[in-house]
């Protein structure tokens, strides 16, 4: 379910903080800006996604600027 989802991602970006894994830390924020949406939080849907989106482009990936753009 998209609450227990949220929680994992959350705890992941923690750790992908921690560690700055930069990557990781996109990913996180993509699939957290996605399970926001599906539960309706389009404040948290677009604060996440945009960080992603602004996270992708400092490391010129263009995968995760695509999913962040879409």
């Amino acid at each position: 379910d998209d609450v227990a989802a949220a929680a994992l991602y959350e705890e992941a970006l923690a750790i992908f903080r921690a560690i700055d894994d930069r990557g990781g830390m996109g990913n996180a924020l993509v699939n957290l800006g996605d399970t926001a949406f599906r539960q309706g939080n389009l404040d948290a849907s677009e604060r996440f996604t945009n960080e992603a989106l602004t996270l992708s482009r400092q490391l010129d990936d263009l995968v995760f600027e695509a999913l962040g753009l879409s």
